[in-house]
């Protein structure tokens, strides 16, 4: 079995642009190779995604493959 990949918060933020463009998740997922049901959750989580860019105050923190808010455990 493959390993999950792990996606920065700027790669989901354009999956999630392209899907606002396009209008078709099961297109995208076909194409991506991501699983439509992650496409689903990263799009009712874009709020909170789009919140951590514009928080983040370098470059590097965009880097990060998980991002952890302080209410995170």
């Amino acid at each position: 079995m493959p390993k999950r990949k792990s996606y920065s918060v700027m790669e989901k933020l354009d999956l999630v642009d392209s899907i606002r463009n396009d209008g078709f998740k099961v297109k995208l997922s076909r194409e991506t190779g991501i699983p439509e049901s992650t496409l689903h959750g990263w799009v009712k989580d874009e709020a909170n995604l789009t919140n951590y860019v514009n928080t983040v105050v370098d470059s590097e923190g965009l880097a990060r493959k998980k991002a952890r808010t302080a209410t995170d455990s």
